[in-house]
């Protein structure tokens, strides 16, 4: 049985017959205050695991465990360290892309035919404070699929959405549906990489 806790944020593989620990991976990354609250994405002999947290100022991510040993696969952050795709929409000289946040703070989903897992990511940190982290800010607020073998990963696929993302479903067609706590849809074409227009639905 595989659960997550917190405080520090660790993923912990348990004997369902005994109840004993197999084994206990830490997620933390030298950040105290990241924290797991996602169920964990089992997809084939890999643990798949978001971190969140964001708002604590932190720089989440998505990784990989080993099933069986706990040992950590591949680790991709949702904001992109200096030089890497994406890093020039975080502007200025406060080192803000460090704490930027991109929670991943629900669990993703995943697409059998095209090997990828995808995943929501939430706004950028300081959430009031756009002047504290000019620019696009990638990847808050968008859709992260890296594919779910390290050798394929690929971050350059993300997308800026907006309107903080938090779930992904996979539809019937081969499609993905994208909902966000603003209550906008869009949906993401597997393989094709378009996103369909989007749908607004308003609750009263």
């Amino acid at each position: 049985m595989i659960t997550a806790a917190n405080w520090p944020a660790r993923i912990v593989a348990t004997d369902k017959e005994t109840g004993k620990v197999v084994w206990e991976a830490n997620m933390t990354t030298d950040q105290p205050e990241l924290r797991i609250t996602a169920a964990p994405l089992a997809i084939k002999d890999k643990i798949i695991v978001g971190a969140s947290g964001g708002d604590s100022g932190v720089r989440d991510y998505v990784a990989a465990l080993d099933g069986a040993t706990g040992k950590l696969l591949w680790r991709k952050f949702t904001i992109p360290a200096p030089g890497e795709p994406g890093s020039e929409t975080w502007k200025g000289n406060t080192n803000a892309w460090q704490t930027g946040g991109a929670a991943v703070w629900v669990t993703g989903t995943y697409d059998p035919a095209t090997n990828q897992t995808f995943w929501g990511t939430g706004n950028p940190v300081p959430m009031f404070d756009p002047f504290y982290r000019p620019g696009d800010n990638l990847y808050t607020e968008g859709r992260f699929w890296p594919d779910s073998d390290p050798a394929q990963l690929d971050r350059s696929r993300s997308r800026y959405w907006g309107l903080r993302p938090s779930t992904v479903k996979m539809l019937g067609r081969p499609k993905i549906s994208a909902s966000t706590d603003a209550a906008t849809r869009k949906a993401l074409s597997r393989g094709a990489k378009t996103v369909s227009p989007s749908r607004r639905t308003i609750s009263r």
